[in-house]
């Protein structure tokens, strides 16, 4: 009867065993699929040769599985990048200034490295945490002032939110969102209130 040699030697399968924290990790390091019997292999010359698995993890696997698999921000935060807007801005947000709040949002067209819109907002993102920790003032972006609360309301009662919005030279889409901003901070107006 023909008996095949170990697809390894008992040093590589010591080191393999040693530096692992279960039978997927140690066939990975010696390069072994680690499907079909490549397991069963690995466990009988590990038995064969008494190398110690007493501290391999049973949950390893479902653990490394579940962490989330995050790259590091240098590599993120680069021209083109592919990485989703949204969830580098939380990252930001956490990393960069936990407990702070809304921070005010850079135009790509004030950002002198503007090449790409992905690109400056991510860039320019990283920067208003950093200037809004150090107590730095942002420069004013809004370009068109907002009427005050009652005046937007009356004339909103007596028109649409494009003539409104042709009138102070924005979207109508802006006079929404100066809408819900009002109603936000003050509560309804006494114009709607009647």
């Amino acid at each position: 009867m023909f008996v095949a040699a170990p697809p390894f030697r008992r040093t590589q399968l010591r080191a393999a065993i040693e530096a692992s924290l279960c039978w997927r990790d140690v066939l990975r390091r010696l390069e072994r699929r680690t499907g079909g019997h490549s397991t069963r292999t690995a466990q009988k010359y590990a038995a064969l040769w008494q190398i110690s698995t007493a501290h391999f993890d049973p949950h390893a696997g479902r653990r490394r599985a579940a962490a989330p698999r995050l790259p590091p921000l240098d590599q993120v935060r680069v021209e083109h990048s592919t990485y989703k807007r949204q969830t580098l801005k939380a990252r930001l947000y956490e990393e960069g200034a936990q407990g702070a709040t809304r921070v005010p949002r850079v135009r790509p067209a004030l950002c002198p490295q503007y090449t790409q819109h992905r690109y400056c907002s991510l860039t320019c993102v990283g920067r208003a945490h950093a200037d809004a920790k150090a107590g730095v003032q942002q420069p004013a972006l809004r370009k068109v002032q907002r009427p005050p609360y009652d005046v937007l309301a009356r004339e909103l009662q007596e028109s649409s939110f494009s003539a409104v919005g042709r009138r102070y030279g924005v979207s109508d889409n802006v006079v929404r969102k100066w809408v819900r901003w009002y109603r936000a901070e003050h509560g309804p107006t006494t114009a709607e209130t009647r």
